[in-house]
């Protein structure tokens, strides 16, 4: 099955060309990176809607907001169990654990939060 055909103001049909040096494309790719988008699609919206915010997020960032939205998943799932009134067995233990998971990533935030750290 093929694709839906656009409506005809719905296409991109023209090209807008920039030249960038190599520190620039650089610096463009890097900020699209860190918002999730290629850079084509980051300078279309900074051009267009001039409303995109840099912000650059260390990998050790990235990796502890992975680690905190899996944790956070976890949680919500036992707190589903818990209200529901069927409590797993051995939930203590998993609960001390995470507890020491919690210290470790707050040890962690700390201490990436000192520039002189880096």
């Amino acid at each position: 099955m093929a694709r839906p055909r656009k409506a005809a103001d719905a296409k991109k049909n023209y090209r807008l060309i920039i030249r960038l040096n190599a520190e620039e494309r650089k610096t463009v790719e890097e900020v699209a990176k860190s918002k999730g988008l290629k850079a084509y699609a980051y300078g279309r919206l900074k051009i267009l809607d001039g409303r995109v915010q840099k912000t650059i997020v260390s990998e050790i960032d990235h990796a502890v907001y992975l680690e905190l939205k899996r944790i956070g998943v976890n949680l919500n799932q036992l707190t589903r169990i818990a209200n529901s009134g069927r409590l797993p067995t051995g939930i203590k233990e998993l609960l001390l654990k995470l507890a020491d998971q919690q210290q470790l990533i707050i040890k962690i935030l700390l201490r990436d939060r000192n520039p002189e750290d880096r």
